[in-house]
């Protein structure tokens, strides 16, 4: 059976004429926990060209996996300008005997499912993140966000409402704002290999700068680059020595170099860029303490790798993060001040820092790659056995 997944995730197409993920985090190993159940995938997704040759071990496209490459519509302007066209490229998916996933929230997985709908098709959802907390007040759009804040938030309600199955990332979190109609199920996107998963947890470092880690894109500001750059700047103000490393790349890199220049930090921050997740690995174990001020979150890569490598972490009171950590180390976003503090709390106190390292490192174990497979292939069966019937 062939399963079309859809997705909001940008490949590219390589000066060889094939599709990658440049980032490998929808590269060929996420698309073998699917073949596991379905025979074929498509991948129906946005592919941007680019001259940059890629390496061959994130080439997406195989013998059972193949896309429907759609137009690189950027922002909600460019997808209500070219709707028209998406929607007639969306129709040529249309199978009665084939299985669907609609990754969502976003303007693909939502155009797909609605085209289904209209079909009588059923789909299934992975709910991955929440718009409610993505367009909150002071993120982005001006006076028009009210609006596009409501409109996802319906348009997210409604699509997973009518899910014949629903997959959530978070265990309770995504399921009390989107209910769906059909079956749930709360199962990270997020699988840890044994190797990925420490021996010990951090020790409480001595003698030398503390190394903050942080790991985010900067294509938007929805992981805080500002706030974290804000709070380092306080605590080196208070006394207590430590630098940061900031992973991932995008628009923003450049005017948060110079917004660490202004504050006066910018010979203890290093921008790092986008890194494969070879290189991430080795700057978890290199690091302290890991901090995540995201503003809106589903149950993120980066923080339960993060607790994996055993290091104690900070992250804010949105999406799935207070499933992950204890209160002690949560803070409101946005708030520089307040995070600040509770890096100093961390770095003042080697009883907390190793407690809370060590608890992380607990609770990372229940996302092992074997447990999470079992789960994910019994959704899987469902949504096949669903459009069977």
């Amino acid at each position: 059976m062939r399963l079309y997944f859809i997705c909001e995730y940008r490949f590219v197409r390589c000066p060889d004429g094939r599709i990658y993920s440049p980032d490998g985090v929808f590269g060929p190993r996420l698309f073998g926990r699917y073949l596991r159940i379905f025979d074929r995938v498509t991948v129906v997704a946005r592919v941007a060209a680019t001259s940059v040759p890629c390496d061959p071990a994130l080439c997406c496209e195989s013998r059972h996996v193949d896309f429907l490459p759609l137009p690189d519509c950027r922002g909600i302007g460019g997808y209500l300008r070219g709707r028209r066209m998406l929607r007639a490229h969306l129709r040529e998916a249309l199978d009665p005997g084939a299985a669907y996933i609609c990754r969502v929230p976003g303007e693909l997985g939502t155009m797909m499912a609605a085209e289904l709908r209209r079909h009588e098709l059923p789909y299934a959802v992975e709910v991955v993140g929440d718009p409610w907390d993505v367009f909150a007040s002071g993120e982005c759009y001006g006076g028009l966000r009210p609006l596009i804040r409501l409109r996802a938030w319906w348009q997210l309600r409604r699509t997973v409402r009518f899910a014949s199955e629903a997959l959530y990332v978070t265990g309770r979190t995504l399921q009390r704002r989107y209910p769906s109609s059909g079956r749930m199920f709360g199962i990270s996107d997020v699988d840890l290999p044994p190797e990925r998963i420490a021996a010990a947890p951090a020790r409480y470092p001595v003698g030398r700068p503390v190394r903050l880690l942080s790991v985010g894109a900067l294509d938007r500001m929805y992981k805080s680059p500002d706030v974290v750059l804000h709070a380092v700047a306080l605590v080196g103000a208070s006394g207590t020595r430590c630098s940061l490393r900031w992973i991932g790349g995008g628009q923003h890199l450049a005017a948060m170099e110079r917004y660490a220049a202004r504050l006066g930090i910018a010979d203890r921050v290093r921008f790092e860029g986008q890194q494969p997740a070879d290189r991430v690995a080795d700057e978890l174990r290199r690091a302290d303490l890991f901090v995540l001020a995201s503003r809106t979150e589903g149950l993120p890569r980066a923080l339960i790798e993060a607790m994996a490598a055993g290091l104690p972490c900070i992250g804010t009171r949105v999406g799935g993060i207070p499933e992950l950590l204890d209160d002690e180390a949560l803070v409101a976003p946005g708030d520089a001040e307040a995070l600040a503090a509770r890096i100093r709390a961390f770095l003042d106190d080697a009883g907390l820092f190793e407690r809370q390292a060590a608890r992380n490192l607990r609770e990372a174990s229940i996302y092992a790659a074997p447990r999470l497979q079992r789960l994910r292939d019994g959704f899987l069966q469902t949504v096949a056995m669903n459009t069977r019937h």
